[in-house]
């Protein structure tokens, strides 16, 4: 219950985030901003797994949970004060009128990069404690160090992706998600090579963020455009079919494990990386 209602939470928590980013900042900094947003995850990848590794394996795990607990009681009192509360949404609050949205065919190309990307990184990431001790004989305080390495490349990729927002982003993120198919892939081919290994999973977080920004502005500029009743609801699409792509990798992982083992993971990452590449391909020919 407790899990589910932290999931409930932060979907919400999000996408009022990024539209609180998308209407403060100016428009040359929107993409910057709203990278920095996702960030956020990162940076909690960076510092809170790999001090909740810590905490749970050293000291108690049920210690984590009130760390955790504090923090956010703090953040909650932070946010109140320093947001604005005076912001509203123009057009209708007619959720069926706000779900026309959903039936422009760019936009269900569109919220299939996110879902094809995360459950390519999530078909590994679920598992990544598991293939550093079990397949590399990893220690715990070695798994710390790698956790605290892949959550580094995830600030990086969220900060590479408010770079490209501007750019010609579609082609760019093909590049990416080639590059992301080839280190999931080495992860399966790898062994036990371990520097390999490293190397691929730490390039695999290097790509895991990149589409956040793009995909994010791509979803609201069609709808201030087109659908300007739907833009709040559009600026939760990539964190709502972002956690789609979690849960999905994170059951087909847990499929794959209990069916081949932790090696046959890396397959099937790599196949879904492959899908958000032919997507992609698709989005490139919409204007």
């Amino acid at each position: 219950m407790s899990r589910i209602i932290t999931a409930l939470s932060s979907g919400p928590l999000m996408s009022t985030a990024i539209t609180f980013a998308a209407v403060i900042a100016p428009q040359r900094k929107r993409a910057w901003l709203i990278s920095w947003v996702f960030s956020g995850f990162s940076i909690a990848s960076v510092f809170g797994v790999p001090l909740g590794t810590w905490i749970s394996d050293n000291l108690n795990w049920r210690l984590t949970f009130w760390t955790i607990f504090f923090a956010s009681v703090f953040i909650t009192i932070v946010v109140f004060y320093l947001l604005p509360h005076n912001l509203t949404q123009n057009g209708t609050h007619n959720i069926f009128k706000q779900l026309a949205i959903l039936k422009d065919k760019r936009i269900i190309w569109g919220i299939l990069v996110p879902v094809f990307n995360f459950s390519a990184i999530y078909i590994i990431y679920t598992y990544l404690k598991p293939i550093l001790i079990k397949e590399l004989s990893f220690s715990h305080n070695n798994v710390i160090i790698v956790l605290f390495l892949y959550g580094l490349c995830g600030l990086v990729s969220n900060q590479v992706s408010g770079r490209i927002a501007n750019m010609k982003w579609k082609s760019n993120l093909k590049k990416f998600f080639i590059l992301q198919a080839i280190s999931i892939f080495l992860i399966f081919i790898s062994g036990n090579l371990t520097w390999l290994k490293i190397s691929a999973i730490l390039i695999m977080a290097l790509t895991m963020s990149i589409s956040n920004s793009p995909m994010q502005l791509y979803y609201m500029d069609i709808a201030k455009q087109n659908y300007p009743q739907s833009l709040v609801l559009a600026s939760s699409f990539n964190s709502i079919f972002s956690n789609v792509g979690v849960a999905t990798g994170s059951a087909i992982g847990g499929y794959v494990v209990a069916t081949v083992g932790l090696s046959g993971l890396g397959i099937a990452g790599s196949v879904f990386s492959v899908f958000t590449i032919g997507v992609l391909t698709i989005l490139i020919k919409y204007r």
